[in-house]
């Protein structure tokens, strides 16, 4: 097992990385980056809570500081080696999952997991801007695409921000993307929905034009709890509005 807290390791090598500033206490949140992304987008998130939690990111392979590795596509054998590593070192304490768009499936998929082998839960599980499993669509196609309809079709159902997808950091972005829309595509509903969670509270923008909240609230259908909570903003809250973000998790448990 990993053992997360020692000295030894490779930051970059780990499965969750503890982002500055650092508390040695507290409540912890464990955050799930949208598609094609890693830990470094969460900073100003981090940043916003600091006084107050601390935060732990997703880092995944074929990004950011893991970009040299070959990254994963397939969603049950992930989930089960991401539940082992956070067995063994950060469920010691009170904590929340934020899954972040497209990250809130895999999210989803680990704290059930957790559930399923009778270890410690969390809080709440907060997906942000994205239905739950089922009412995302069909994304199995995207991996049949060329490079340019691939980026056209993200763009014309809002699936990246528009930083991303500039046309000279496409080949930077693009394995882990579509690794990330094959994870999606991997996803098997197995077993009871409802009760399978105790508590889900979804967050979005007020003024999302990706994501309908007719869709969002379905996320009733997987917890015995649910709230939905609305943040001033659009689709990428994490970019736009940080700290108000922040705050909505915050105020969550």
């Amino acid at each position: 097992m990993s053992g997360a807290f020692t000295t030894d390791r490779d930051p970059a090598k780990d499965w969750f990385v503890r982002l500055p500033p650092r508390r040695a206490e507290g409540k912890r949140i464990l955050v799930f980056p949208h598609a094609g992304n890693g830990p470094a987008g969460f900073g100003p998130f981090s940043r916003a809570v600091a006084d107050r939690a601390e935060v732990w990111a997703l880092n995944l392979p074929g990004r950011q500081a893991r970009a040299r590795e070959v990254p994963r596509r397939e969603f049950a054998p992930l989930v089960r080696e991401l539940v082992d590593d956070l067995a063994d070192s950060l469920l010691d304490r009170p904590y929340t999952v934020v899954g972040y768009c497209a990250g809130a499936a895999l999210a989803y998929g680990v704290v059930r997991e957790i559930g399923r082998r009778g270890l410690p839960g969390p809080d709440v599980l907060v997906p942000v801007a994205y239905p739950p499993p089922g009412r995302a669509g069909d994304v199995s196609m995207l991996g049949t695409l060329e490079s340019d309809e691939f980026w056209r079709v993200l763009h014309d159902f809002g699936g990246v921000p528009e930083a991303l997808s500039v046309a000279r950091y496409r080949p930077l972005f693009e394995p882990a993307l579509r690794a990330d829309y094959a994870l999606l595509a991997d996803f098997h509903e197995d077993g009871p929905r409802r009760g399978g969670i105790p508590a889900v509270t979804a967050i979005m923008g007020t003024t999302d034009h990706v994501v309908e909240a007719a869709a969002v609230v379905r996320w009733a259908d997987h917890a015995e709890r649910f709230q939905l909570v609305t943040v001033e903003g659009g689709h990428w809250l994490l970019d736009h509005a940080p700290a108000e973000l922040a705050e909505a998790v915050l105020a969550t448990s």
